[in-house]
């Protein structure tokens, strides 16, 4: 009969190797632009490219621009609050008669 720890040792091996071969490598590197497609760009990611050539660049206009229109509606949203109507005042004398 094989022991729990015997068929413990195993299968831990063999899940160690299995999640080194299958673990995502990381390239966070900035020191270079991602090489363009063959061919060059096209299109707007030409135009992109030209002005912001690292990704990071393009990540951080990408939150700029959802910032500034987040920003932009939530003060007009404060600027043209309607103020709130005042219930009209009933006098003591209105209700008794």
């Amino acid at each position: 009969m094989v022991s729990f720890a015997a068929i413990g040792a195993f299968t831990r091996r063999r899940l160690a190797n299995a999640v080194t071969r299958h673990t995502q490598k990381r390239n966070m590197s900035l020191g270079h632009p991602p090489p363009p497609p063959p061919g060059g760009w096209t299109g707007i990611d030409k135009i992109v490219r030209d002005r912001l050539p690292y990704d990071y660049q393009i990540a951080a206009a990408i939150l700029g621009t959802y910032t500034t229109l987040i920003v932009l509606w939530r003060v007009k949203a404060a600027i043209s609050k309607k103020p709130k109507e005042e219930a009209p005042e009933v006098s003591e004398e209105a209700v008794t008669a």
